[in-house]
């Protein structure tokens, strides 16, 4: 499947399905844990996730995906995995992603290695901002 995009990529979603649903805390707990691209389906009600109903969220919101263009249903307190080409032979392996949160075993996850363009965007809440000349 090509979700947006003009080349044509693989991607896919595996969700669970059947069994004892989980919690809300429990699905974003085991998301969490999940290597590569663990995400689950929500409650469509909560708020925070704009209640949108068949849609898979990665954990800690970093993806979403629509589960029915992939022929699925979500099922709230359900586990989903996303799976995408550049991911498929290297799940073991870091990714071009940059981490939201601190890996002290892989500091570089929360390295840059180009410039940034904000796009006429700001950084705001900096603690501290360091720069070299």
């Amino acid at each position: 499947m090509v979700n947006g995009s003009t080349k044509p990529a693989l991607e896919a979603l595996m969700v669970t399905a059947g069994g004892e649903a989980l919690d809300e805390g429990g699905i974003r707990r085991v998301a969490q844990l999940i290597d590569g691209m663990g995400g689950f389906i929500s409650d469509p009600s909560l708020t925070e996730l704009g209640g949108q109903a068949s849609t898979a969220y990665g954990a800690e919101l970093s993806w979403s995906l629509p589960v029915t263009p992939f022929g699925l249903t979500a099922e709230p307190g359900h586990i989903a995995v996303a799976i995408n080409g550049g991911l498929i032979g290297g799940l073991d392996k870091e990714s071009d992603r940059l981490y939201r949160f601190s890996s002290d075993a892989h500091p570089e996850y929360n390295q840059m290695n180009t410039a940034i363009d904000m796009n006429s965007n700001n950084i705001n809440n900096a603690e501290q901002v360091n720069a070299n000349e």
